[in-house]
C-alpha cells in the first residue's frame, strides 16, 4: 500500500487524461482519478459490497484516509458522486488503457516474454438469479408478478417442466448474460466467457477479456487476444513476436475449435500440456 500511495505511483500522463475525462463545466467537484483508483484496489481488498458502504467507512478509516492522501478533514466522498466517477472514469477503455500501461512497464524492465504464451479460459457466474430469465415477449410477466405479490424480496417462481434457452429467454437483471453449461452432465447457469493471455516468463497476465461464450469459443478469443496483442506491441521496443502458445488439452480433444487450424497460418507454434484434461 505504501508503494501506491507514492505521488508517482500512476503515469502522470494517464492522470492528466484521466482528468480531463472526468472534468465537468457544472455539478459537484469530481474526485481526483488517482483517488478512484485507489478506492478500487480498497475495495477489492477489503470485500466492500458497494460505494455507498465504502463512503461510509472512509470517513473514520485512518488507514484509508492515509492511503488515499486526503486529510481527515476532507471527510469521505459524497456516495453519489463516487458512483458516477466511477462509471465515467473507470470505463472499461480507462482500465484497458492502465492494464496496457503496466504490462508495457513490465516489458521495459525486462520482466515479460513476448514470444511464449498460454491460453486458458472459464465462466464468471452472473450475479443475476434464473428467476430473471423469463421470456423475450413477455409472456412471464404475470408468472413473475404473482411471485412478487407473494414474497416481494424472494419471489416464488415455478418453471418446472419450461424449456428455456438464450433465443426465446434473456435475464432482466443482466440482459448481457446468457444461459449456458461448461461441459455435458454440468448444471446450466448464466454466466460470461472469461479469457486470459499468461505470458510464461513470470507468470504475467498479457490479455483478459470478458465474452459471450455461445457466439465466441474459447480457442478463436484466444486468437483474438494473441493478434491484439501483437498489433499492440509490434511498433515498440522490443517489438512483439510470439512464437509459441500453449492450449488446455480439453481443447484439442474437441472436434471443432482448437488453435491448430488458425496457426498453421502464422509461425506460431501450439503447445499442448500431456496428461489428463485440466
Amino acid at each position: 500500500m505504501r508503494v501506491l500511495r507514492e505521488p508517482d505511483a500512476f503515469p502522470a500522463a494517464d492522470i492528466g487524461l484521466l482528468r480531463a475525462l472526468a472534468r465537468s463545466e457544472e455539478g459537484r467537484p469530481s474526485i481526483p482519478p488517482e483517488q478512484l483508483l485507489k478506492a478500487r484496489v480498497l475495495t477489492a481488498l477489503y470485500s466492500i459490497r458497494s460505494e455507498r458502504l465504502f463512503c461510509e467507512q472512509l470517513g473514520y478509516n485512518l488507514l484509508w484516509l492515509w492511503f488515499l492522501d486526503r486529510e481527515f478533514s476532507e471527510g469521505s466522498f459524497d456516495h453519489s458522486i463516487f458512483a458516477k466517477n466511477y462509471e465515467r472514469v473507470l470505463s472499461a477503455e480507462v482500465a484497458k488503457l492502465f492494464f496496457a500501461e503496466v504490462y508495457e512497464l513490465s516489458r521495459q524492465e525486462g520482466w515479460t516474454n513476448d514470444e511464449h504464451f498460454t491460453a486458458d479460459g472459464t465462466l464468471i457466474e452472473s450475479w443475476a438469479s434464473l428467476k430473471s430469465f423469463v421470456r423475450k415477449d413477455g409472456t412471464d410477466e404475470k408468472k413473475v408478478q404473482d411471485g412478487k405479490d407473494d414474497d416481494p424480496s424472494n419471489p416464488t417462481i415455478n418453471f418446472h417442466g419450461e424449456k428455456r434457452c438464450n433465443d426465446t429467454h434473456q435475464s432482466t437483471t443482466d440482459s448481457d448474460s446468457v444461459l449456458y453449461r461448461r461441459a455435458k452432465g454440468k448444471e446450466a447457469k448464466l454466466c460470461f466467457g472469461g479469457q486470459i493471455l499468461m505470458e510464461n516468463r513470470h507468470g504475467l497476465c498479457a490479455q483478459l477479456s470478458i465474452h459471450n461464450p455461445i457466439t465466441q469459443s474459447e480457442p478463436a478469443m484466444a486468437l483474438c487476444q494473441l493478434d491484439e496483442h501483437t498489433q499492440l506491441y509490434t511498433f515498440r521496443a522490443p517489438p512483439a513476436s510470439p512464437a509459441a502458445v500453449g492450449e488446455p488439452r480439453a481443447w484439442a480433444k474437441r472436434a471443432t475449435g482448437n488453435l491448430a487450424p488458425a496457426a498453421r497460418e502464422s509461425s506460431t507454434s501450439i503447445m499442448i500440456p500431456s496428461g489428463s484434461a485440466g
